[in-house]
């Protein structure tokens, strides 16, 4: 890509001249192996000589060798410098023990490429066990001052890890699993945090409360507790089993808290709904549609303010709801937990979820959770979650109580596909959802998912809305462990 014209001393023709920005991937051998890392250069016009432009902050090399750390999996300058630095070693003392000379601790330190017998050297040491091992077989090369303060230091490191661990094993007793925390919640954090690093408890809990939006206080306790910092408001729940609240808590605070950091990135402000679901239908075929399907209704729910995320990294073990609809303050949020690749189940509970806020269901700081949405508009006699049916089924297909059924024989998922697609254009209802009002009405579920894989076999529903999610927040409006943190609740990281 070629940009504006600068004017630089080119060495070639040791003359000022007119040179073109343009930015070019460059090859690099390292260690025989062939590094490409893109430079914004500039190109001399008279002799075409290239020069790293002058705004560039970086030194290529130090890309270079980074790019190389990274595809290798060698430690970083940086981490080379924390280990040492942990166990209060000089480099001198440092190299002493491994048997190394200060040079090369020195060079590692400065951004000088490591071999690989080294990094697994260095990397031993991130375990305290092991440098608790080193000094006693090796202190001896060390005077007793030096030795004394890295014996000292090593202690404090080994209780660092001791007090994390029993950190996270609390939080795995509240339902926590470790992949979780590791994955979700510390990130890069994790690697440090559990080899003992300064202050590691007091760093893990005041990430953990951050990100969670929880009382720091209640998680230092002798009873920890996972306690909302504002007023948690009231939660609903909606099941078809004897489900107590407890077995859905997790669910509901991590999603509320996925609504809550999307709610700062807000771009439109909330608007008014009409309770008549075909009136949105009609909105949405007059600006252009064949019929409404999920693309194109989280669209309309994102530029009327109310944010539509898909949440399912939750932990291991956790029972997820299909749909949770809430208000942030006076914000709406949509959350879909259900991982299906298919939009057209995705789509009813978007549509399901959109009931429950403009039909009035949900109060300010408040939400409900469908643990399990039935289409069927008469659920257990659940006057609300029938109301919320009978918007969804009317917001798709015009008609609040549209059932399609067979007009002759039973029909295999091919001839379903085919019955949908001919009903869709005619209706101009999205053949997907055809499909699967066929299926529940018939008890027939097996049918009606083969033939959405008929339908569209390469859907990827959850995609679909995090991309929306993606573009339609101002992410700088919203802090950015806070906005790393959602992007890894919704598997857009």
């Amino acid at each position: 890509m070629t940009t504006a014209s600068v004017t630089r001393l080119c060495p070639n023709c040791e003359d000022y001249r007119r040179c073109h920005s343009e930015v070019r991937t460059e090859e690099y051998d390292v260690r025989g192996e062939k590094i490409p890392i893109e430079l914004p250069l500039d190109v001399c016009e008279s002799c075409g000589e290239t020069l790293v432009a002058e705004s560039y902050p970086h030194d290529p090399i130090e890309q270079v060798y980074e790019k190389y750390r990274r595809r290798k999996g060698l430690l970083t300058p940086r981490k080379i410098k924390q280990i040492r630095e942990r166990y209060a070693l000089s480099q001198k003392s440092f190299a002493s023990l491994l048997g190394m000379s200060e040079a090369t601790i020195n060079r590692y330190e400065g951004g000088g490429l490591q071999d690989v017998v080294h990094d697994n050297l260095l990397r031993e040491y991130t375990v305290p066990g092991n440098m608790a091992s080193l000094l006693e077989r090796q202190g001896h090369l060390l005077d007793a001052s030096l030795l004394s303060r890295a014996e000292q230091a090593v202690s404090k490191v080994l209780a660092n890890k001791d007090a994390f661990g029993r950190f996270i094993k609390r939080l795995g007793d509240k339902g926590l699993n470790r992949a979780f925390l590791r994955e979700r919640i510390f990130g890069d954090m994790w690697e440090d945090l559990a080899a003992g690093a300064a202050n590691a408890l007091d760093a893990a809990t005041s990430k953990f409360a951050s990100l969670l939006g929880l009382d720091e206080r209640a998680l230092t306790g002798r009873s920890l507790k996972l306690v909302a910092v504002a007023p948690a408001g009231t939660w609903k729940l909606k099941t078809r089993k004897n489900t107590a609240k407890k077995d859905l808590f997790l669910a509901q605070l991590l999603a509320r808290r996925a609504g809550a950091i999307a709610a700062q990135g807000m771009r439109a402000a909330p608007g008014e709904f009409s309770k008549d679901g075909s009136q949105i239908r009609t909105e949405i075929l007059q600006a252009g549609s064949t019929w409404v399907d999920l693309d194109n209704l989280a669209d309309y729910c994102w530029c009327h303010g109310i944010p539509v995320l898909h949440v399912w990294k939750y932990p291991q073990g956790t029972r997820k709801p299909d749909g949770l609809a809430g208000r942030i303050g006076d914000r709406p949020i949509i959350v879909i937990s259900r991982n299906e690749k298919h939009s057209a189940w995705l789509l009813f509970i978007l549509a399901h979820e959109l009931g429950h806020i403009v039909c009035g269901h949900i109060q300010s700081d408040a939400v409900l959770l469908d643990e399990r949405i039935d289409t069927e508009t008469n659920e257990n006699g659940d006057s609300e979650e029938s109301e919320a049916n009978r918007f969804a089924v009317e917001l798709l297909t015009g008609f609040p109580k549209t059932r399609y059924r067979p007009t002759s024989k039973w029909p295999n998922a091919q001839q379903l596909a085919a019955a949908a697609r001919d009903r869709a254009e005619k209706d101009h209802v999205d053949p997907g959802h055809i499909a699967l009002n066929y299926a529940s009405g018939q008890k027939s579920f097996a049918v009606g998912v083969a033939a959405l894989n008929e339908l569209a076999a390469d859907e990827d529903a959850p995609r679909l809305i995090s991309s929306k999610m993606i573009d339609y927040l101002d992410w700088d409006a919203i802090p950015d462990e806070l906005g790393l943190f959602l992007r890894r609740l919704t598997n857009a990281d």
